[in-house]
C-alpha cells in the first residue's frame, strides 16, 4: 500500500516489537503500543484504519473500546476496514473439527467471541459507523499445490504452537504430546482441508 500510495503517510501499530527494520518505504512508520491503552493519535487524524485477525486478541467487552478509539481517530468521512475469520465452519476431518471446537470453547471461557464476524454487523453501527460494504469468502488453508494456502497453513501452525499453554491440557492427557498432535493436525489439514470463512467489513464515519 505504501508503494501504491506514495503521497500517503502510513502508520502501523502493534504491542509486539516485530516491525521490519530493513525494508521500509519512507512513508511508513511503526508505533509500539497497546491499543487497549487508547490509540496514541489525535482526534480526526486518519482517512483509513485497517485492522485484521484480532479475534483472539480482544475480549468481548474490549471490542467496544477499540471501535470507539478507531471512530475517534478517523476523520469525518473516513473509513475503517476490518477483516476477521470464522473458524466455527464445519470441517471434513474429525480431528480438525475437534481441535477447532476446543479452540472456540476455550476462547469463550477466556471471554473472547468466536462469532465476532456475525456480531460486527451490529457493533459497527452501534458505535457510529455506517456499514458501506461486507464481503464473505470461504478459504481453504489446506488447498493442495496452492502456495498461498501453504503459507497460511504454516502461519496457522505457528499460531497453534503459541497456543500450547492454553490448549494442550484441554486436548491431551499428556500435554507433552502437543507437538506431535500439531504435526498430525497439519497432515489432516493437507489431506482434508482447513476451511475458514473470512469476512471483510468497510465502515464509514459520517461527515
Amino acid at each position: 500500500m505504501a508503494l501504491d500510495y506514495p503521497r500517503s503517510e502510513i502508520r502501523g501499530l502493534d504491542m509486539a516489537d516485530m516491525f521490519p527494520t530493513t525494508i521500509r518505504p519512507q512513508n511508513v512508520n511503526f508505533d509500539l503500543h497497546n491499543a487497549l491503552e487508547g490509540l496514541p493519535y489525535e482526534n480526526n487524524t486518519f482517512d483509513l484504519v485497517h485492522m485484521r485477525l484480532l479475534i483472539a486478541a480482544w475480549r468481548m467487552d474490549e471490542w467496544a473500546f477499540i471501535l470507539k478509539e478507531i471512530y475517534r481517530v478517523l476523520k469525518p468521512g473516513g473509513y475503517v476496514q476490518l477483516v476477521e475469520s470464522d473458524f466455527t465452519v464445519a470441517q471434513k476431518s474429525p480431528m480438525v473439527e475437534m481441535f477447532n471446537k476446543t479452540l472456540y470453547t476455550t476462547m469463550q471461557e477466556r471471554g473472547h467471541d468466536p462469532w465476532i464476524v456475525d456480531h460486527l454487523n451490529k457493533l459497527l453501527p452501534d458505535h457510529g459507523f455506517d456499514i458501506v460494504e461486507k464481503e464473505l469468502k470461504m478459504v481453504n488453508y489446506g488447498e493442495p499445490g496452492d502456495p498461498i494456502s501453504q503459507e497460511m497453513l504454516w502461519n496457522w501452525k505457528s499460531a497453534m504452537k503459541a497456543m500450547k499453554p492454553i490448549l494442550a491440557h484441554h486436548l491431551l492427557r499428556q500435554p507433552e504430546d502437543y507437538e506431535r498432535f500439531i504435526d498430525r493436525y497439519i497432515q489432516e489439514c493437507e489431506q482434508s482441508g482447513l476451511f475458514l470463512q473470512l469476512a471483510a467489513f468497510a465502515g464509514r464515519k459520517p461527515l
